[in-house]
């Protein structure tokens, strides 16, 4: 792919379901090494929009590209070598081990009745450790928590090896030392592997902390998209959620407490 193509990029794109109208003519272009947030209120169409970029959701006028093609041209395989999604719940129907769970990720590289070879299962193994998760391989999903499920979903979408992380609140379940610590790993991994992410978050300052480009959506379509030290600004974060801030300087860079 050549360097000025950017990994995901969005043509004038409205997303609309029903009579509601989530984003009107959306311009966005995600680039490796980029970590990008979609913060807002409850039914601004976070999921919505993520989902529209996953190519999962056809947005009503406009386009959605990956590597330059459009997304709901492209085969599903190809889609999930370069694209992977994190979903807000995760559900295991039937048992299965955790490396059962996270060799998932290595579908997409597998040809029909093909098992993982010890490449995958390596692969997999190195995603478990990135999470914390190392001595948990042969531990059944159905007995974790709602936070070490979690990181065992993340861990599946590391072993995938995707260029674009698409990830609905990716903090879900997770205690605090694992929220920042997988956030940092994450944003790493972009940076050493010029991949990119776009993650939907409900903390604005994990925004702040862990992403330089930020998609505000304050509902009714109203969407402000940019760098993060353009956007997450007080005055235009209370416009957003409609509730009074108060900014502090901290170690990791301005913070915002509710009054």
């Amino acid at each position: 792919m050549p360097e000025n193509i950017p990994l995901l990029q969005t043509t004038d794109v409205d997303i609309c379901i029903g009579d509601k109208v989530f984003a009107r003519t959306l311009n966005l272009e995600v680039k490796p090494g980029q970590c990008w947030c979609i913060l807002g209120r409850n039914g601004a169409g976070k999921t919505t929009l993520l989902h529209t970029l996953a190519g999962l959701h056809s947005p009503t006028t406009g386009q959605v590209r990956l590597e330059g093609n459009p997304v709901q041209t492209l085969a599903r395989k190809y889609i999930a070598q370069r694209l992977g999604v994190l979903f807000q719940n995760q559900e295991d129907h039937f048992p299965a081990t955790v490396m059962e769970t996270v060799l998932q990720g290595r579908h997409p590289y597998l040809r029909s009745w093909q098992w993982e070879s010890r490449t995958d299962r390596d692969i997999a193994s190195n995603a478990l450790t990135q999470v914390d998760l190392s001595g948990f391989a042969e531990r059944d999903v159905q007995t974790l928590s709602g936070g070490e499920r979690q990181r065992v979903a993340i861990a599946s979408l590391l072993a995938q090896q995707p260029r674009l992380l698409l990830l609905d609140e990716p903090t879900n379940h997770l205690d605090l030392q694992h929220r920042i610590q997988i956030l940092e790993r994450l944003r790493d991994h972009t940076r050493k592997n010029a991949t990119a992410i776009v993650m939907v978050l409900h903390d604005i300052n994990l925004a702040a902390r862990f992403c330089d480009h930020t998609i505000l959506m304050s509902g009714q379509a109203q969407i402000r998209v940019g760098e993060s030290r353009d956007i997450l600004r007080t005055e235009t974060l209370e416009q957003a959620f409609n509730y009074p801030l108060t900014a502090l300087q901290t170690a990791h860079g301005k913070a915002w407490l509710p009054q």
